[in-house]
Protein backbone atom coordinates (compact mmCIF):
# COMPACT_ATOMS: atom_id res chain seq x y z
CA UNK A 1 0.00 0.00 0.00
CA UNK A 2 1.16 3.27 -1.01
CA UNK A 3 1.51 6.10 1.44
CA UNK A 4 -0.97 7.76 -0.53
CA UNK A 5 -3.69 5.19 -0.06
CA UNK A 6 -2.37 5.07 3.35
CA UNK A 7 -3.18 8.45 3.69
CA UNK A 8 -6.54 8.34 2.40
CA UNK A 9 -7.68 5.33 4.26
CA UNK A 10 -6.65 7.51 7.37
CA UNK A 11 -8.29 10.76 6.36
CA UNK A 12 -11.80 8.38 5.40
CA UNK A 13 -11.64 8.14 8.93
CA UNK A 14 -12.04 11.60 9.32
CA UNK A 15 -15.13 12.05 6.92
CA UNK A 16 -17.66 11.97 9.54
CA UNK A 17 -15.96 13.38 12.44
CA UNK A 18 -18.09 15.24 14.74
CA UNK A 19 -16.03 18.49 14.46
CA UNK A 20 -16.90 20.43 11.59
CA UNK A 21 -12.86 21.76 11.60
CA UNK A 22 -11.58 18.32 11.06
CA UNK A 23 -14.10 17.50 8.03
CA UNK A 24 -13.07 20.81 6.65
CA UNK A 25 -9.18 20.08 7.28
CA UNK A 26 -10.35 16.63 5.99
CA UNK A 27 -11.49 18.53 2.84
CA UNK A 28 -8.60 20.47 2.03
CA UNK A 29 -6.46 17.29 2.44
CA UNK A 30 -8.37 15.59 0.44
CA UNK A 31 -7.47 18.38 -2.42
CA UNK A 32 -3.96 18.09 -1.70
CA UNK A 33 -4.37 14.67 -2.54
CA UNK A 34 -6.44 15.38 -5.63
CA UNK A 35 -6.53 11.83 -6.92
CA UNK A 36 -9.81 10.69 -8.74
CA UNK A 37 -10.25 8.20 -5.27
CA UNK A 38 -9.91 11.75 -3.47
CA UNK A 39 -12.63 13.35 -5.59
CA UNK A 40 -14.88 10.41 -5.51
CA UNK A 41 -14.77 11.24 -1.55
CA UNK A 42 -15.11 15.06 -1.95
CA UNK A 43 -18.11 14.24 -3.95
CA UNK A 44 -19.51 11.98 -0.90
CA UNK A 45 -19.07 14.89 1.27
CA UNK A 46 -21.33 16.93 -0.69
CA UNK A 47 -23.88 15.40 1.65
CA UNK A 48 -22.23 16.57 4.72
CA UNK A 49 -25.20 18.53 7.20
CA UNK A 50 -23.00 21.13 7.53
CA UNK A 51 -22.97 24.27 4.58
CA UNK A 52 -19.67 24.88 5.15
CA UNK A 53 -18.75 21.79 4.11
CA UNK A 54 -20.60 21.35 1.13
CA UNK A 55 -18.87 24.86 0.24
CA UNK A 56 -15.54 23.99 0.62
CA UNK A 57 -16.03 20.79 -1.06
CA UNK A 58 -17.38 23.11 -4.21
CA UNK A 59 -14.14 25.22 -3.49
CA UNK A 60 -11.77 22.49 -3.39
CA UNK A 61 -13.08 20.28 -6.52
CA UNK A 62 -13.10 23.63 -8.17
CA UNK A 63 -9.51 23.19 -8.09
CA UNK A 64 -8.50 19.46 -8.66
CA UNK A 65 -10.87 18.52 -11.39
CA UNK A 66 -9.78 18.28 -14.38
CA UNK A 67 -10.73 16.13 -18.03
CA UNK A 68 -10.42 12.82 -16.03
CA UNK A 69 -12.19 13.15 -13.14
CA UNK A 70 -14.67 15.65 -15.21
CA UNK A 71 -17.09 12.21 -15.77
CA UNK A 72 -16.91 11.11 -12.01
CA UNK A 73 -19.13 14.31 -11.38
CA UNK A 74 -21.30 13.76 -14.28
CA UNK A 75 -22.01 10.34 -12.98
CA UNK A 76 -22.52 11.78 -9.23
CA UNK A 77 -25.47 14.34 -10.94
CA UNK A 78 -27.52 11.16 -10.55
CA UNK A 79 -27.22 11.53 -6.74
CA UNK A 80 -30.95 11.65 -4.91
CA UNK A 81 -29.54 14.56 -2.51
CA UNK A 82 -30.51 17.88 -4.18
CA UNK A 83 -27.82 19.42 -2.47
CA UNK A 84 -25.27 17.46 -4.03
CA UNK A 85 -26.54 18.09 -7.17
CA UNK A 86 -26.10 21.59 -6.84
CA UNK A 87 -22.57 21.58 -5.56
CA UNK A 88 -21.85 19.36 -8.37
CA UNK A 89 -23.42 21.70 -11.27
CA UNK A 90 -21.68 25.21 -9.73
CA UNK A 91 -18.29 23.45 -10.00
CA UNK A 92 -19.29 22.61 -14.09
CA UNK A 93 -20.30 25.68 -14.26
CA UNK A 94 -16.93 27.13 -12.90
CA UNK A 95 -14.99 24.99 -15.16
CA UNK A 96 -16.74 25.99 -18.06
CA UNK A 97 -16.61 23.15 -20.46
CA UNK A 98 -19.14 23.64 -23.00
CA UNK A 99 -19.47 19.41 -23.02
CA UNK A 100 -21.41 19.98 -19.75
CA UNK A 101 -24.48 21.84 -21.58
CA UNK A 102 -26.92 19.78 -22.08
CA UNK A 103 -26.22 18.13 -18.55
CA UNK A 104 -26.98 22.17 -17.21
CA UNK A 105 -30.13 22.88 -19.85
CA UNK A 106 -31.35 19.28 -18.05
CA UNK A 107 -31.35 20.55 -14.94
CA UNK A 108 -33.55 23.65 -14.96
CA UNK A 109 -36.09 21.55 -14.94
CA UNK A 110 -35.09 20.06 -11.73
CA UNK A 111 -37.37 19.60 -8.81
CA UNK A 112 -35.29 21.36 -6.47
CA UNK A 113 -35.29 24.96 -6.62
CA UNK A 114 -31.66 25.54 -5.72
CA UNK A 115 -30.04 22.58 -8.57
CA UNK A 116 -32.56 25.00 -11.13
CA UNK A 117 -30.77 28.48 -9.48
CA UNK A 118 -27.51 27.01 -9.86
CA UNK A 119 -27.82 25.35 -13.74
CA UNK A 120 -29.13 29.14 -14.63
CA UNK A 121 -26.24 30.61 -12.88
CA UNK A 122 -23.67 27.85 -14.56
CA UNK A 123 -25.48 28.30 -17.75
CA UNK A 124 -24.08 32.01 -17.49
CA UNK A 125 -20.70 31.69 -16.72
CA UNK A 126 -20.37 28.99 -20.10
CA UNK A 127 -21.45 31.79 -21.71
CA UNK A 128 -22.52 29.32 -24.77
CA UNK A 129 -25.68 30.88 -26.75
CA UNK A 130 -27.52 27.36 -26.71
CA UNK A 131 -28.56 28.55 -23.55
CA UNK A 132 -30.51 31.85 -23.66
CA UNK A 133 -34.04 30.00 -25.03
CA UNK A 134 -33.79 27.71 -22.13
CA UNK A 135 -32.87 30.72 -19.80
CA UNK A 136 -35.82 33.15 -21.09
CA UNK A 137 -38.20 30.11 -20.29
CA UNK A 138 -36.53 29.79 -16.83
CA UNK A 139 -37.48 33.48 -16.46
CA UNK A 140 -40.79 31.98 -15.95
CA UNK A 141 -39.88 29.95 -13.07
CA UNK A 142 -42.30 29.78 -9.77
CA UNK A 143 -38.93 30.62 -8.07
CA UNK A 144 -37.63 33.96 -7.23
CA UNK A 145 -34.44 33.09 -6.74
CA UNK A 146 -34.63 30.49 -10.86
CA UNK A 147 -36.31 33.96 -12.20
CA UNK A 148 -33.60 35.98 -10.45
CA UNK A 149 -30.59 33.68 -11.88
CA UNK A 150 -32.01 33.45 -15.38
CA UNK A 151 -31.96 36.82 -15.63
CA UNK A 152 -28.40 37.50 -14.32
CA UNK A 153 -26.92 34.89 -16.86
CA UNK A 154 -29.34 36.51 -19.87
CA UNK A 155 -27.21 39.77 -18.84
CA UNK A 156 -24.06 38.23 -18.85
CA UNK A 157 -24.69 36.28 -22.47
CA UNK A 158 -25.74 39.79 -24.21
CA UNK A 159 -28.27 38.24 -26.59
CA UNK A 160 -30.77 40.04 -28.17
CA UNK A 161 -33.46 37.67 -27.82
CA UNK A 162 -33.13 38.38 -24.01
CA UNK A 163 -33.95 42.06 -23.85
CA UNK A 164 -37.53 41.70 -23.80
CA UNK A 165 -37.99 39.16 -20.90
CA UNK A 166 -35.57 41.09 -19.29
CA UNK A 167 -37.98 44.36 -19.66
CA UNK A 168 -40.42 42.27 -18.73
CA UNK A 169 -38.98 40.81 -15.56
CA UNK A 170 -38.85 44.39 -14.11
CA UNK A 171 -42.28 44.01 -13.32
CA UNK A 172 -41.45 41.12 -11.55
CA UNK A 173 -43.37 40.88 -8.23
CA UNK A 174 -40.05 40.29 -6.51
CA UNK A 175 -37.83 42.97 -5.51
CA UNK A 176 -34.63 40.69 -6.20
CA UNK A 177 -35.74 39.68 -9.49
CA UNK A 178 -36.67 43.13 -10.46
CA UNK A 179 -33.11 44.14 -9.69
CA UNK A 180 -31.47 41.76 -11.19
CA UNK A 181 -33.02 42.17 -14.61
CA UNK A 182 -32.09 46.14 -14.37
CA UNK A 183 -28.26 44.76 -13.57
CA UNK A 184 -28.64 42.48 -16.70
CA UNK A 185 -29.77 45.03 -18.86
CA UNK A 186 -26.94 47.33 -17.83
CA UNK A 187 -25.00 44.38 -19.32
CA UNK A 188 -25.89 45.56 -22.63
CA UNK A 189 -25.00 49.11 -22.08
CA UNK A 190 -21.06 47.45 -21.74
Amino acid sequence: MSVQDRSIDLLILKLHDKKVEVRKETVAALGEIGTDHAVELLIKMLEDKEWIIRTSVVHTLNEIVDDSSLELLIHALDSPFANVRAGIIKVLGDIGTSTVLDLLLRFLSDDDLYVRKDAAEALGKLGDMCAVEPLIHSMTDVSKEVRGHAAYSLGKLGDERAIEPLTNALSDVDESVRKFAFRALGEFLK
